[in-house]
This record gives structure tokens, C-alpha cells and sequence, in this order.
């Protein structure tokens, strides 16, 4: 499958957009375009682990794959990053 969509999928669970809000399957559909290299996948997932939405809350695990996107470009990522940052948890 295409990791753009899986990503945007994630999101769409994730945010109850079209579909029922759920974090399980928005952390699933993440991962899966984690797999084919998605920032925005990556992005979607860091934010769950930031949050422990569907995953053990993980400062590290946040940093982690807001990093992976940003060195992809992405700027949700990188704003998410540098709030890390900010606030002690980079």
C-alpha cells in the first residue's frame, strides 16, 4: 500500500475524521507507513507516544520519530520537535 495514505488514515482515526476516533487503529495504520518510510506516519505516531494515545506514553519514543520526519521535511514534525526541545524532553 501507499505509506502517504496509510499515514493520513492514522490520521483520520486518530482525529475521528469521516470515521469513529479510534487509537488503536490509528496506531496501526501509523506504524504500517512507518514501514514504507511516511513522515507523516512518523509524525502521527510521535504525537500518539507523546501523548500515550493507543501506545505507552514515551518522551523518547516521540523524540524519536518527530525526528525521523523532520529530517524528511516535515514541518508539523519539526514544530513538535523544537516544543520538545523547549520544554526539556529533546
Amino acid at each position: 500500500g501507499d505509506g502517504g495514505a496509510m499515514g493520513h488514515l492514522g490520521n483520520m482515526y486518530a482525529q475521528g475524521t469521516h470515521v469513529k476516533a479510534d487509537n488503536a487503529t490509528a496506531v496501526e495504520w501509523y506504524r504500517q507507513g512507518i514501514e514504507k518510510g511516511n513522515p507523516v506516519a512518523m509524525t502521527g505516531y510521535g504525537l500518539m507516544c507523546l501523548y500515550g494515545m493507543g501506545v505507552q506514553q514515551s518522551y523518547a519514543e516521540a523524540f524519536k520519530y518527530f525526528t525521523q520526519a523532520a529530517e524528511q521535511g516535515n514541518q508539523e514534525a519539526r514544530f513538535n520537535l523544537g516544543t520538545l526541545y523547549v520544554g526539556g524532553l529533546g
